[in-house]
């Protein structure tokens, strides 16, 4: 029964993958160069008078200032103008997600005169600067718009047509380690012209359903969670507190998956936080580092295979529920000098989980052989529970503990029948009870 059941629910997680590796239906809308669109704002159909609309753009700082080497990007797509994040790397180069670029751009040296423009807004310190784009200095290929956790690196570096005297940002190869906090600078589109500079807190997780290949401080997509993604975000950089760049912005997160794993049962009423995927900075390309990777995790495998088979494993009841086992197996060998018991893991008729524990064999039944009594009855006190997998609010597996009790267990069993071959042991109690026959005599097999 237990294994028709999880074969079942191996099922449905594994159909969940599959929606997400052939896109989800309507998990998001792409843009014209496969680019996915998240958020509330669209690409802007281009006019006649572009001149006008690039004229017109306005960046605001938000209630809490912005840095300096904060910029927006509008990008010149197929007869559309779309809005991504960038900062100064240097007073001549912008770097910003290679995702944000169209195909055409996506190649290094590549003009980008009449694709790509910069807006810097106003600070205490500076004013507002317009720049164009020169050339594609740097660029990472991207593929598979549907899954942005499998993109090993997502960085493009732009050359500005003149020199942006302002403060810039420097990189740090010392990774995203769990829990971290990292401060978001990004720019939200508003509407046509006008958009906002946002500073938001994010906090790194690993080990999530949504992307189980970002599980080591090094590897290279890693997921960010308290803070929210929208269009023009991608390219916004994450800072760490000493003002170094840890990660670069990518993509939302996927919805469809979301809402599959709400369907069954997984999020249990779990309101799931804001979420991003982002790239690691120390495992990207930088065109001023010549160091190579800090850490073989950088160089992992990532393909939708392995991130399915991490799934599997983070579902598997076998091993999430592990410990509730062992403390079980350990609570009726305590003081037990009879019988040999295996605690097994038992899935209910609602799809929960009890640990129960099975008679394998008699303890030194030979002992017995000279004056056995008629009956022996003793008694085991174990912890009973009521298990269900659950997820918290970035999808890390968890275990849900529907019921917990401490429950004594009476067990009886014959002795002279024990010796006999006929060997019956029975358990009752309050939440189960159950008879079992043809007990070995002996634990020979099991020691």
């Amino acid at each position: 029964m237990i294994s028709h059941k999880r074969d079942r629910q191996i099922f449905c997680l594994l159909f969940t993958c599959l929606i997400a590796l052939i896109g989800c239906g309507k998990k998001e809308t792409t843009s014209s160069n496969g680019q996915p669109d998240s958020g509330t704002y669209s690409p802007i159909p281009l006019e006649a008078d572009l001149k006008d609309l690039l004229d017109k753009q306005v960046v605001a700082c938000g209630a809490e200032g912005c840095p300096d080497y904060i910029t927006k990007i509008a990008v010149v797509d197929r007869g559309e103008v779309r809005f991504c994040t960038g900062f100064l790397t240097d007073t001549g180069t912008v770097a910003t997600s290679s995702s944000c670029l169209p195909d055409l751009m996506r190649l290094q040296g590549q003009n980008c005169e009449n694709e790509i423009f910069f807006f810097f807004p106003g600070t205490n310190s500076k004013p507002s600067v317009r720049a164009g784009c020169r050339r594609v200095l740097q660029v990472s290929r991207v593929d598979d718009f549907s899954n942005p956790y499998l993109w090993r690196e997502n960085i493009a570096f732009l050359e500005l047509d003149k020199n942006v005297f302002r403060r810039s940002l420097k990189i740090s190869k010392e990774g995203m380690s769990d829990k971290k906090k990292l401060d978001i600078w990004k720019i939200d589109q508003l509407d046509k012209y006008n958009s906002i500079v946002r500073r938001e807190e994010c906090v790194v997780v690993h080990n999530t359903y949504l992307n189980p290949l970002g599980s080591h401080k090094f590897s290279p997509s890693m997921l960010v969670g308290n803070c929210s993604f929208v269009k023009g975000n991608s390219g916004a950089p994450l800072i760490d507190s000493q003002g170094k760049l840890r990660a670069v912005a990518s993509a939302d997160i996927n919805r469809e998956m979301i809402k599959s794993l709400a369907d069954q049962g997984y999020l249990d009423g779990t309101t799931i936080s804001s979420m991003m995927h982002t790239n690691n900075m120390a495992c990207a390309p930088n065109i001023d580092d010549n160091e190579g990777y800090p850490d073989r995790e950088c160089i992992k495998e990532l393909s939708m295979s392995y991130a399915i088979r991490l799934r599997a494993e983070m579902i598997d009841e076998n091993l999430l529920f592990s410990e509730f086992v062992k403390e079980t197996a350990a609570a009726i060998t305590e003081n037990n000098k009879y019988v040999n018991f295996e605690a097994r893991l038992v899935e209910n008729d609602n799809g929960k989980f009890n640990v129960k524990f099975f008679p394998r064999c008699f303890i030194n039944a030979d002992q017995w052989r000279n004056k056995p009594p008629k009956s022996k009855t003793f008694y085991v006190t174990t912890p009973y529970y009521e298990l269900a997998r659950g997820m918290d609010s970035y999808t890390r597996l968890k275990v849900n503990k529907i019921n917990s009790s401490n429950t004594q267990f009476r067990i009886d069993f014959n002795p002279r029948e024990v010796i006999s071959g006929n060997s019956p042991v029975s358990i009752k109690s309050s939440v189960f009870s159950s008879s079992f026959s043809n007990i070995p005599s002996n634990c020979v097999y099991y020691q």
